[in-house]
């Protein structure tokens, strides 16, 4: 996070501390960023690893649950509800697939999944190129 509002940011992480016991820790970076680290569940441990091998239409309905199906988008100064991307990615939804077809001028396989795999590099805090890209 890089809150613009320190304190606004530290009651958002008291309700988080109250709301949830996956928080390890919290720790503050040079420049105004902060890293909130939280625990997997090891309930999901399977799909964190299905996750991993880029196999996101695999991993349990129970997992999916815990991602918010709809989002609000504001678009023009207008709300409107559009699908999660998590959920277009784990259904494969149909906008997807179409997107990557055009992308890529090819036919989608139905065994293929519409989502980049894991890249460790990626995945791991890497706060100076956080820094740089913020600017």
């Amino acid at each position: 996070f890089k809150p613009r509002n320190i304190d606004k940011f530290r009651e958002f992480l008291e309700k988080e501390y109250e709301r949830t016991k996956a928080i390890i820790e919290d720790y503050d970076y040079e420049g105004g960023f902060v890293v909130v680290v939280y625990k997997l569940d090891v309930e999901y441990k399977d799909d964190f690893k299905l996750i991993q091998k880029g196999k996101y239409s695999q991993t349990s309905k129970p997992f999916q649950k815990l991602f918010p199906q709809v989002v609000k988008i504001m678009k023009n100064g207008l709300h409107r509800d559009e699908l999660s991307l998590q959920v277009r990615i784990f259904n494969k939804t149909e906008d997807l697939v179409t997107f990557w077809e055009e992308e890529f001028e090819m036919q989608f396989d139905e065994d293929w999944e519409v989502w980049r795999g894991w890249n460790e590099e990626e995945e791991v805090l890497n706060i100076e190129k956080v820094k740089k890209d913020v600017k």
